[in-house]
């Protein structure tokens, strides 16, 4: 750990940390609907058996390209960054477990529309963790985003699944929140690759001991599922988070993090061509608030 080369902080260039960002977000609504179809109760994966496989193949993509274009050098790391790189890679394993399980139980463009209130936690860390104002905008923000989700939840809140589904989303919100400042801080002093390769393997580990444990790991399922699960792994955990730490290298984290916000608008006709999948009224009016709160 010692070997690694000294810190080269990138310059600030908005125009390319933007369209690193919207390619970012485009490809990770692919994903999105990818895993939804990967994890189909009727013969999917299972929540832990997919996060492992994909946070698994990501990291493996990760380390193949770095591999073929000659920057495995990259994985050398100072060693001042070594807790905080072993920090996120945990937080992953969190977050993958407990998000994954919320869409397999919702609609994936619902899932979308509650995702977009991590910009909301993000902010709040960024001001307990790193000494930032909070705006008079940013707390209307957050009022507005948690009456979309009461209003999104009206119809449904009942139903045990959605009920369900929805806490594990806001849950894993709540550890990207806290995660996605430590990256920031982390992409700093590790290149960006290096930071998004050591959070997929350690996600992937800390997934795959507690699946094993439990016995939730089962791989007996179909090509198509298994085809969408290592597709996913190269779109969503190595391309498109490659993509988003770049950004956060050129690019304000909340600029970064607003410009996801599009997600949902993506991933709805998508799930729709697909799947076949809409989210209900209810949701598509709580799921629009949440998204003009997103934009507050």
């Amino acid at each position: 750990m010692e070997t690694a080369p000294a810190e080269s902080p990138a310059r600030r260039d908005p125009f390319r940390g933007f369209l690193y960002a919207l390619i970012a977000t485009i490809v990770m609504s692919a994903s999105v609907v990818l895993g939804k179809f990967g994890m189909q109760k009727d013969g999917g994966f299972n929540p832990a058996t997919f996060a492992f496989l994909w946070v698994g193949s990501g990291a493996a993509y990760c380390f193949i390209a770095l591999a073929i274009t000659g920057r495995l050098g990259m994985l050398r790391i100072p060693r001042r960054s070594v807790r905080m790189v072993v920090l996120i890679s945990a937080i992953t394993g969190i977050n993958q477990y407990v998000g994954w399980t919320g869409v397999r139980l919702l609609d994936p463009s619902f899932a979308a529309f509650l995702n977009r209130t991590a910009p909301v936690f993000i902010i709040l860390c960024s001001v307990v963790f790193l000494g930032e104002r909070l705006r008079r905008a940013e707390v209307a923000a957050f009022v507005v985003i948690l009456a979309g989700g009461c209003i999104s939840t009206i119809k449904d809140w009942h139903n045990a699944d959605t009920r369900t589904g929805m806490i594990c989303i806001i849950v894993a919100c709540l550890v990207v929140g806290a995660q996605r400042v430590l990256i920031k801080v982390c992409v700093r002093r590790v290149e960006p690759m290096a930071v998004n390769f050591y959070r997929a393997l350690g996600g992937a580990i800390a997934v795959g001991t507690v699946g094993l444990l439990s016995g939730a790991i089962d791989f007996s399922v179909g090509g198509a599922h298994w085809a969408a699960a290592l597709t996913g792994g190269l779109t969503g955990p190595c391309i498109s988070v490659s993509l988003l730490y770049t950004s956060y290298r050129l690019w304000d984290l909340s600029k970064s993090t607003m410009l996801m916000m599009i997600q949902p608008l993506l991933v709805l006709p998508l799930a729709y061509v697909w799947l076949g999948m809409a989210p209900t009224r209810w949701q598509f009016v709580g799921g629009l608030i949440i998204l003009a709160g997103g934009f507050w």
